[in-house]
Formats: C-alpha cells, sequence, structure tokens
C-alpha cells in the first residue's frame, strides 16, 4: 500500500508528505495436496514462514484418517473418495508443531504423524 508524505498544508500548517511502500515482503499461501494411507502421510514434513496461511488437502488412498494439529486446532478427518480441507495461518514464531492421524486405522496407526516446521529451512 502506498501512503503519500511530503509538503502539503493543512489548515494553515505545513505537513512533511513521503510515499510509504509497504508492498515488500509478506506472508504467503502455502498449499499441500496430502495423500494419506496406513502408516504414511505424503508430504509428511510442511515448511512454512510466520504468517503463512496453509491450505491443506487430505486425500485417504484406503480407509478413513484425521489429521490434527497440536496447538493450531485443525482436527479434520478424510474418508475414501471425499477429501477433507483445513486452512489455517501460521503463529508469528519460529516452532515445531506436530500432527497425527485421529482415527484409528489398524496396526500402524502409531505411525501416522508429521511435522510442520515454521521458521528457517
Amino acid at each position: 500500500i502506498l501512503g503519500l508524505i511530503g509538503p502539503a498544508s493543512v489548515a494553515g500548517f505545513t505537513v512533511p508528505l513521503t510515499f510509504v511502500d509497504n508492498s515488500g515482503p509478506r506472508a504467503g499461501r502455502i498449499d499441500v495436496v496430502m495423500e494419506v494411507e496406513v502408516g504414511r502421510y505424503t508430504p509428511d514434513v510442511i515448511y512454512a514462514q510466520p504468517g503463512d496461511t496453509v491450505h491443506v488437502t487430505l486425500k485417504t488412498k484406503d480407509i478413513p484418517h484425521g489429521f490434527s494439529i497440536v496447538g493450531l486446532e485443525v482436527d479434520i478427518v478424510a474418508m475414501l473418495g471425499e477429501p477433507a480441507e483445513a486452512v489455517f495461518v501460521v503463529g508469528g514464531e519460529a516452532r515445531l508443531h506436530e500432527w497425527y492421524c485421529t482415527t484409528f486405522c489398524g496396526r500402524n496407526h502409531s505411525r501416522m504423524s508429521g511435522s510442520l516446521i515454521v521458521g528457517e529451512r
């Protein structure tokens, strides 16, 4: 957003004005299509920067699977043929968020996890 700042007269007073450019680096959008099957998420790591908006589309290849990110209030479940979506904004500090499957999916259920890494890659 540009703001005009330079010499101007306002109510008889001279006010300095200049251009202020706030169009520099900004938070971005990350689109992730995540395929899930018993034992794994693909991808199992997402990298983001503070302020990014993340759009996750969860697609299961076999049975229902959940996707919940600790600390971000993200909790969705995908059914076979019915993808689930979540949209969230990453907080303003570098950190690691872990996700896991919330729907019991068999003997490899405990391996169903991944990471959202916020900050430097």
